[in-house]
Formats: C-alpha cells, sequence, structure tokens
C-alpha cells in the first residue's frame, strides 16, 4: 500500500495561496479596525458631548477651560477633564481617542490654503515631543471655546461643534484624514 504524502511543491502552492489570501484580507481587517476605532471615539464624544450639556444645565452657562496646557495662555483655567470631572469617573479613557496612537511629532500640522480650496502642511508643529497627544494633553479632544462668549451671527450652539478631534486622527498616520465631531444639537459626525 502507496503512502499519500506532499510533495514539496504541493506544499509550496499551498503556501502560495495562503500567503495571496492572507494579502487580500489583511487591507479589509485594517480599514475594519479604523472604523471600529472611529466608532469608538464617536462614543466617547458622545459622552464628552453629553458631560458638556449636563454641565450647562448645572451651571447656566457653557464651561470655560483650557484643554491645550501646551498652547499656554494668560488664563489659569481647568482642562476640560477637569472641568466635567463630576459627571465621570476617574478611570474612565473617554477622553482618548483609540486613533490618538502614535507620537505627536508624526502627525502634521496642516493649514487651510483657500486658493487651492485643500489643506497644506503647516511649517510648524504645536508639539515637538515624543507623546501622543493624549499623553501631552489629557485629552484627545479639543473643545469649541468661543462657546463662553456670545456666538456672533445668526447662530446658535446647535449649529456649532462642541467637541472635536484635535487631529486628524481618522486618517492615515500624519495625514488629513477626517474628524469626529460631536454638533450642539447632540449628534456626532465625521467631517472630511
Amino acid at each position: 500500500m502507496k503512502k499519500s504524502c506532499f510533495t514539496l511543491i504541493e506544499l509550496l502552492i499551498v503556501i502560495a495561496i495562503i500567503a495571496i489570501l492572507a494579502g487580500l484580507l489583511m487591507p479589509a481587517l485594517n480599514q475594519a479596525r479604523a472604523r471600529a476605532r472611529s466608532t469608538a471615539c464617536k462614543n466617547n464624544l458622545k459622552q464628552i458631548g453629553t458631560f458638556v450639556h449636563m454641565y450647562y444645565e448645572d451651571q447656566k452657562v457653557y464651561p470655560s477651560i483650557n484643554t491645550m496646557p501646551s498652547l499656554g495662555g494668560d488664563e489659569i483655567l481647568p482642562s476640560m477633564p477637569e472641568a466635567l470631572i463630576a459627571y465621570i469617573d476617574k478611570k474612565n479613557k473617554v477622553y482618548r481617542c483609540p486613533s490618538d496612537s502614535l507620537p505627536e511629532k508624526n502627525y502634521n500640522d496642516y493649514i487651510f490654503d483657500p486658493e487651492t480650496e485643500t489643506y497644506k502642511e503647516a511649517s510648524t508643529s504645536s508639539l515637538t515631543n515624543d507623546k501622543t497627544f493624549y499623553e501631552a494633553e489629557g485629552t484627545s479632544y479639543d473643545y469649541f471655546e468661543p462657546l463662553v462668549d456670545e456666538i456672533p451671527g445668526k447662530y446658535t450652539v446647535n449649529d456649532m461643534p462642541l467637541v472635536y478631534d484635535f487631529r486628524w486622527f481618522h486618517g492615515p498616520a500624519g495625514k488629513p484624514g477626517s474628524v469626529n465631531v460631536y454638533w450642539g444639537d447632540g449628534h456626532v459626525a465625521d467631517h472630511k
């Protein structure tokens, strides 16, 4: 009776087929991971936005906060996590975007160029350390500070972004992608 076993060529063919299938599946898996991180970020923003509204209901004013300690300023204001501490457990990671994982110096600052209607890289970065934005600032999110003052024009709070990703965390590393935004009317959407 003859024993059947794989020949070397058959084994190589099977390995090649597995490698091709893995190569085809990896981009899809990476996209699914990125969507999951973006969804988790939107959930974080929804919670933070709810905390801001709760603060408003309690205080009858929107919080006046300094979310970006590295950007300096003369006023001594609490950070967003400090201002909203009464509404959240300290161990909660709601202020960290899951996509905020690379050192800040790997993210380029981009500015809007009105001539080409596109974003272009700025010559300087606001942070130059090796920490992630969350590690440097205590939050991955920025707060729309003008809300504490009179809103100009015909806009209302519902038309305004309350809290949003500070960087384009949901794009390829170092390149503009999308920014998740919590709007004043309570919905969260990505903005490209």
